[in-house]
């Protein structure tokens, strides 16, 4: 798999846009022929393809090597966590006049009035809080969102009580 690719707007422009660097630029249609390999190529074109190449473009995609996690490196990393959030629910009318999802997702982003399961977010907290050390320095930062997450607020009153009480 290559991690560079040339395409073609609606406009007929062409780009390149390479994976790696998250760079997407503007091409002259010239460029083009230097792909296919043309034999009636502007020299200029062929020295820009070189210089892309030498600098990292049209490179196969390097997989990496994942190593696995050891069960004491997931509980480390549980036992600092600082903050957590709470999707309380996707219920939403996307009529905020400060939201980003406003007009620009109508009719897009379906909404299932789903909710979060109380019970599993309360086990959540518990078995984070037996993992986390009893100072003060090991705060845990509970926040929620979602839709409108007030529309769940029996969710939020619960785990705020909960939270006071571990």
């Amino acid at each position: 798999m290559i991690q560079s690719f040339i395409h073609t707007s609606e406009n007929n422009n062409f780009y390149i846009y390479d994976d790696r660097s998250r760079l997407s630029m503007l091409l002259n249609p010239e460029f083009d022929k230097v792909i296919k390999k043309s034999t009636d190529v502007d020299p200029y074109y062929l020295r820009k393809h070189s210089y892309l190449k030498d600098h990292g473009f049209f490179e196969e995609l390097k997989l990496v090597d994942f190593i696995a996690l050891e069960e004491s490196d997931v509980i480390e990393n549980i036992k600092n966590t600082k903050q957590i959030v709470f999707e309380a629910t996707d219920s939403c009318n996307l009529n905020c006049t400060y939201c980003a999802l406003g007009e620009l997702y109508e009719g897009y982003d379906e909404r299932i009035d789903k909710k979060i399961n109380t019970h599993y977010a309360i086990n959540l907290l518990k078995y984070i809080f037996n993992l986390k050390p009893k100072n003060k320095n090991s705060r845990l930062y509970i926040s929620f969102y979602g839709g409108e997450a007030l529309l769940n607020i029996n969710f939020i009153k619960r785990i705020v009580e909960v939270n006071s009480s571990l």
